[in-house]
């Protein structure tokens, strides 16, 4: 009788062991569903759009996702050229057109920026003659910005496409990229509409 009673109290320690374990292993996938829902509930969508009139050309980067877009990187090229400012874009880009004066505004999207849901900047305004050669030729510009969620989750935005793709970290924005090669002697300040 003794051994049948301890044979049962040994079941009963390892059904409680079992079952505390089960729920342990609840717990912690419940926790790790939790968390991935409370990612997703705040990815940003990085989007980038042109406007073109017969005068004007706009590059507009948006943030149509759900959560703030904190920006890590900019790369600016023109016809397969890196550019390191927006008026070496602009020269560049409307060279070809040899459109007299340079009338734009600009405003720039420096590592550590962030571009909370909803709201769109405008980071290139060229107007006039230059405007109207820009209209007919934006596809030579090309931008790419690579952005993070909250969580550390980022993407790569490239103009001419509405995907952003996946990566595992965006490259340094200061020692690549845009605000890579800037003058000596030249400050990064933000102008323009924004």
């Amino acid at each position: 009788m003794a051994d049948r009673r301890e044979l049962t109290d040994r079941i009963l320690s390892i059904a409680g062991i079992v079952v505390a374990a089960c729920a342990l292993a609840i717990t912690f996938y419940q926790v790790h569903v939790m968390r991935t829902q409370a990612a997703i509930a705040v990815w940003p969508h990085i989007d980038q759009s042109n406007y073109t009139s017969p005068n004007k050309y706009e590059r507009v980067i948006s943030n149509d996702g759900l959560g703030p877009a904190v920006i890590r990187y900019l790369d600016v090229e023109v016809d397969g050229r890196t550019v390191h400012s927006w008026k070496a874009a602009v020269i560049h880009l409307v060279a070809k057109g040899s459109a007299p004066g340079l009338n734009f505004t600009q405003s720039d999207l420096p590592p550590g920026t962030v571009l909370l849901q909803g709201k769109t900047r405008t980071v290139l305004d060229i107007t006039g003659a230059a405007g109207g050669y820009a209209s007919k030729h934006w596809d030579s510009l090309e931008t790419r910005v690579c952005y993070c969620s909250l969580y550390g989750e980022c993407w790569m935005s490239l103009s001419g496409t509405s995907v952003s793709h996946r990566v595992e970290h965006c490259p340094n924005g200061l020692a690549s990229g845009f605000y890579a090669g800037r003058e000596k002697g030249s400050q990064h300040k933000p102008s323009g509409k924004g």
